[in-house]
């Protein structure tokens, strides 16, 4: 059974083997490789273009057609990210499935709540009242989330305000929960000892 299949293993060999087929596959590794250098220069222009507010942006590039999808938050940027990759050398033509939303996040609303989270957080470590509790913050666009447990309502109030006093909070959810430490036992007065007796 053996040699019988040998032959044909011999001629799949002598297939896979032969030239045309070579060129095929090094015509599509090529192919793949160029895709994603062209890719990258598309990624390259427009960090280097500066300016532009998107958080999330696919670009992905097939045979030079660069197909663009993703979230910005205006028609122009949107018409300018096509332009640039358009503009990149090699690029054969730009396939735009990018949308618009008002609303969607961009890269400067993330930092600006990493910096207002940070803000806080800082100011509530130095809080001799507060440090060492358990407080979390977020923040989405400035709006701020604080959530945690503390002891007493006074420690609740006193985050809210710090928090607050931030600058670019635009609103504050204050979801902290105060748990008070559970009442201690009185102890009983201990018991005088009697005098010597002389």
């Amino acid at each position: 059974m053996i040699l019988k299949k040998i032959p044909a293993l011999l001629f799949l060999l002598l297939l896979v083997m032969a030239p045309g087929c070579g060129k095929k596959i090094d015509g599509a590794v090529r192919q793949a490789w160029d895709d994603a250098s062209l890719a990258a220069k598309i990624k390259t222009k427009l960090a280097a273009r500066g300016g532009l507010s998107y958080l999330r942006l696919e670009i992905l590039v097939e045979n030079a057609v660069a197909t663009l999808s993703g979230e910005v938050k205006t028609e122009n940027e949107k018409n300018l990210i096509k332009e640039l990759a358009g503009s990149v050398e090699g690029i054969k033509s730009v396939k735009d499935e990018i949308t618009v939303n008002a609303g969607a996040v961009t890269m400067k609303d993330l930092k600006d709540d990493l910096v207002i989270q940070g803000r806080i957080q800082g100011v509530l470590f130095q809080e001799e009242g507060l440090r060492g509790l358990n407080i979390f913050v977020s923040s989405e666009r400035g709006r701020v989330t604080l959530r945690g447990n503390v002891r007493y309502p006074e420690q609740k109030d006193v985050a809210e305000k710090i928090a607050r006093a931030v600058p670019g909070v635009k609103d504050l959810n204050n979801r902290i929960e105060v748990i008070p430490p559970a009442a201690k036992e009185k102890k009983s007065p201990k018991s005088k000892s009697p005098a010597p007796v002389h």
